[in-house]
């Protein structure tokens, strides 16, 4: 079999993008949960330590003022909470309470169940390997400028 063009890659990747972003906005709708919403909460909930506004809006390239608001909307849901730092005051940061970690279990749980079948047909060192594929395209996807990728 002839090794697939970076086009034909691409191409493919950008389906699978689509289709998941699809099924994954359709799957937070019942929680009220937009796709950067969950990202946040994933962040916050992944890196288990607390985190300032502007660390998690750079991390998920969301802007600031919509992070904040987001963050009010988990705080009034009691999903995360808010440390204020001893040294100064006004500067606030943010970490995943035990109900924001629930949820984010409950909420993959529903709207991922068949993936659990489907990737458990996978041999381990085929999802080994996807998973560092995967990682490697985040990381280019990272280090790149959004206009040239």
């Amino acid at each position: 079999m002839a090794s697939p063009s970076v086009g034909e890659l691409m191409t493919r990747f950008g389906m699978a993008a689509q289709l998941f972003q699809t099924r994954l906005e359709a799957g937070l709708a019942p929680y009220g949960l937009t796709i950067p919403q969950m990202s946040v909460l994933s962040h916050l909930v992944a890196l288990a330590k607390p985190l300032r506004v502007t660390e998690i809006a750079r991390a998920v390239e969301v802007g600031q003022p919509a992070v904040t608001k987001m963050l009010t909307k988990f705080e009034n849901a009691g999903w995360v909470g808010f440390i204020t730092s001893a040294e100064d005051r006004r500067s606030k940061a943010v970490v995943a309470t035990d109900n924001g970690r629930k949820l984010l279990a409950e909420v993959q749980q529903s709207i991922f169940p068949t993936l659990g079948g489907f990737f458990s047909e996978w041999k381990s060192e085929d999802l080994a390997n996807f998973s560092e594929y995967l990682k490697k395209v985040i990381q280019l996807m990272d280090d790149r400028p959004q206009t040239n990728i």
